[in-house]
């Protein structure tokens, strides 16, 4: 901060002070972690068909564009943002990228629509790193054993018959 005064005529002075902000900002970089898409920005969905109860992964892969190493993981949240589901914590080394991702088990069928987000504590996540998806859900699979038959005195000979499922999702023989 300075302070200049100045003589506005002869008997009146007035000071006039002038006070200069100094805004600092990081010109080199140094230190900085930046999180960006390695690639597409779009979530992958692995373990689909999905079904209730099913474990599926989402994963996105991220590079750190910056000059220090950090964390980053994958949250994911349904519409209502009641259900939460949260990945573990990846390390980035700067220049790198890694696979960040999240389970994810669907307790209802019908369309999931999920939002997503990379988060870091660290900060200097690209706003490309959120979206949402949608995942459609079935219902639960079941396989029942309907009958089993031995043949001969070994028990290493058998045969089982089950359930498969009709057209219409009724079970017939």
């Amino acid at each position: 901060m300075g302070v200049v005064s100045a003589p506005l005529g002869l008997r009146k002075t007035a000071v006039l002070t002038l006070v200069l902000v100094l805004m600092s900002s990081s010109t080199s970089g140094e230190g900085e972690k930046m999180f960006y898409p390695a690639g597409s920005s779009d979530i992958a969905v692995t373990g689909e068909p999905a079904h209730i109860g099913d474990e599926l992964t989402a994963s996105i892969l991220v590079n750190n564009q910056g000059s220090n190493s950090g964390s980053v993981r994958l949250v994911l949240s349904d519409s209502t943002g009641s259900n939460l589901w949260v990945g573990e914590e990846v390390s980035i080394s700067p220049g790198s990228s890694r696979e960040v991702s999240a389970p994810l088990v669907p307790a209802s069928s019908g369309a999931l629509e999920l939002n997503w987000e990379v988060t870091s504590d660290d900060g200097g996540v690209s706003a490309e790193l959120n979206g949402s998806f949608e995942v459609q859900v079935y219902e639960s699979q079941t396989l029942g054993l309907v009958s089993t038959q031995w043949s001969g005195l070994s028990p290493t000979a058998w045969t089982a018959r089950y359930p498969r499922p009709s057209p219409t999702g009724s079970n017939a023989m």
